[in-house]
């Protein structure tokens, strides 16, 4: 077995066991009955990194062409911006509530920022992808 074939398994093998892990920690929070922004963020969180498991073996795996692959490296990309963007609003909205107790965050707001940012996450990783003459 080479080293490439190495790679590829230990991908797959992270890829499987990540997936699992997000499933159980998804339905858990699905299961709760308080859902308050933290808990949505967190579900939005999990489900990103849910996709991104699942999708981060095929990258390694499939033998394609090279715009294919491109069009691989925008999604995982994005995929992984997206998974900062949410973890950083987290922490934000965490830490407002922890310094200001009886603040009342509204969701409305987080949504849009959330919003915005994929959006320009989304349009840079698009333009990525587009084939140059």
């Amino acid at each position: 077995m080479d080293s490439r074939q190495t790679f590829e398994m230990i991908f797959v093998v992270l890829g499987t066991f990540g997936g699992f892990l997000n499933v159980t920690s998804l339905l858990y929070f699905l299961r709760k009955e308080r859902h308050g922004l933290s808990n949505h963020l967190l579900i939005l969180l999990i489900s990103v990194d849910l996709t991104l498991c699942t999708c981060l073996p095929f990258v390694y795996v499939c033998r394609t062409s090279p715009q294919t692959l491109i069009n691989y490296y925008a999604v995982m990309n994005f995929l992984i911006q997206t998974s900062g963007m949410v973890t950083t609003t987290l922490s934000v909205v965490r830490t407002i509530s922890i310094r200001n107790p009886l603040r009342d965050i509204r969701e409305s707001y987080v949504w849009y920022v959330i919003v915005l940012l994929f959006g320009f996450s989304l349009g840079s990783n698009i333009y990525t992808a587009i084939p140059r003459p």
